[in-house]
């Protein structure tokens, strides 16, 4: 992976504490406070062996974000505490908790706003937008000198604690549940897609139906170590057969009911197939996310994306919805040949 893997991952999925730890950052090294410079120590000194490291993997981001979790959350602690909760109310500061969330949504719309075909809308709906921000911006610097800038500044960091928090759960639950193992997640690293459960399923119904059970019998072409899982899943099964049909190309109609056919090795077996299977369907074994979206960064365009209005959306686009990706997932496939006779109702997932 590049060397700037975990910058990347880590604003993907762990942007709360990392944001933060970098603010603490700055603010600690103005502090004289020995356990303020472990902390910090530790955070960068993780990052940057980790980071040195040849081999970055998605999971070890868990121990890179340990120490960031736990400076920014002092510094959290810290600004809370500062807090003088009297005068902060007597002076409006409160407002900052509706404010920050309706400032940076207004910010949000004007960013990104897309021009229709009303020419007068297209004028009117970002002047508006602007002059909302405007008006809560300055509404916020009368706000912080009533209530004292410092007061001001570190009650701030609640409503913005609050909304990185709603979107890290937000990210946690699509990775967790909505995404689960599909690679449009950095998360997934490589593995074995969702076909393969699926269709150990709907082999073990037709093993049923057709009263065969475990003696069904199966064939897998190994090419390409495609016999794991097969070996894990099929493995109280008496009749499956885990030939390599690179080495050993199939030279004439196969007796298995369920034959596996490695993408590479099918064209050259599917003439002595067709009369006896089903059209062959193409099943993903493992895939992968998409590393080339990252890959190949320079510094020349990771600036350059900044001043990109299409680039911020396509970020955007990938960070709120992981859109973008699914359709240059990387993957290693097979494809799946069931006999005419045998009752099977697979579909591989498009």
């Amino acid at each position: 992976q590049p060397w700037y893997y975990y910058f990347i991952i880590s604003s993907i999925y762990e942007f709360l504490p990392a944001i933060f730890a970098i603010v603490a950052g700055v603010y600690y090294l103005r502090r004289r406070d020995i356990f303020d410079y472990f902390l910090l120590f530790w955070a960068v000194s993780t990052f940057v062996l980790y980071t040195i490291a040849s081999e970055k993997m998605p999971w070890l981001l868990v121990n890179i974000t340990l120490p960031l979790i736990i400076i920014s959350a002092k510094f959290m602690g810290d600004m809370v505490e500062r807090i003088e909760w009297r005068r902060l109310m007597s002076g409006g500061g409160v407002l900052l908790a509706p404010g920050v969330p309706l400032l940076l949504f207004l910010l949000w719309q004007l960013a990104f706003f897309e021009p229709s075909s009303d020419g007068g809308l297209n004028f009117v709906a970002p002047m508006a937008l602007a002059i909302g921000a405007l008006g809560l911006a300055a509404l916020g610097y009368y706000l912080a000198r009533r209530s004292g800038a410092e007061n001001f500044a570190a009650f701030a960091v609640v409503p913005v604690v609050v909304i990185l928090l709603a979107l890290t759960i937000r990210a946690s639950s699509m990775a967790s549940y909505r995404n689960g193992d599909v690679p449009v997640e950095m998360l997934v690293y490589t593995q074995t897609s969702p076909d393969v459960a699926r269709l150990i399923k709907e082999i073990k119904q037709a093993a049923s139906k057709t009263g065969q059970n475990a003696a069904i019998p199966i064939t897998v072409d190994n090419t390409s170590g495609f016999t794991w899982p097969w070996a894990w899943y099929l493995r109280n099964y008496t009749s499956i057969s885990f030939p390599s049909f690179k080495d050993s190309p199939l030279q004439q109609t196969s007796d298995a009911s369920i034959l596996l056919i490695h993408r590479d090795n099918r064209i050259e077996a599917e003439e002595m197939l067709k009369e006896k299977y089903e059209e062959a369907q193409l099943i993903r074994h493992r895939w992968w996310f998409p590393e080339s979206t990252y890959k190949n960064l320079t510094p020349g365009k990771f600036l350059g994306s900044f001043l990109d209005r299409t680039a911020w959306r396509r970020a955007m686009d990938y960070f709120l919805y992981r859109e973008g990706v699914r359709e240059q997932i990387g993957s290693e496939d097979s494809y799946l040949y069931v006999s005419q006779e045998l009752p099977f109702e697979f579909e591989a997932v498009e």
